[in-house]
């Protein structure tokens, strides 16, 4: 019997998958929005989220009713440079 091995995501490829969802959609994306899009719970998403603002690759815009995430223009450089990267390493069979 073989047993499967889970890959799990590394930091860095879910700040891009985070990263990535807001940008879909158009530099801004509610929390339900990036959970879905980036596959994660709500807590890890707050977790990480509070992270890339504290970096300043992603700001909270909050009103009476609902919370939005925008992403700076460090955040897009970043995401930029992580597409870059990811490439390079796929030509070598390799994940992020």
């Amino acid at each position: 019997m073989s047993q499967k091995v889970k890959d799990y995501r590394s930091k860095v490829a879910i700040y891009s998958d985070i990263l990535q969802v807001i940008d879909e959609n158009g530099g801004r994306a509610g929390p339900t929005q990036i959970l879905t899009g980036a596959n994660l719970s709500h807590g890890r998403l707050m977790m990480h989220l509070e992270t890339l603002m504290e970096a300043a690759l992603v700001r909270e815009e909050k009103d009476e009713e609902r919370r939005t995430y925008l992403m700076t223009e460090q955040g897009l450089n970043l995401l930029q440079e992580i597409s870059k990267v990811k490439k390079f390493l796929e030509g070598f069979g390799l994940p992020l």
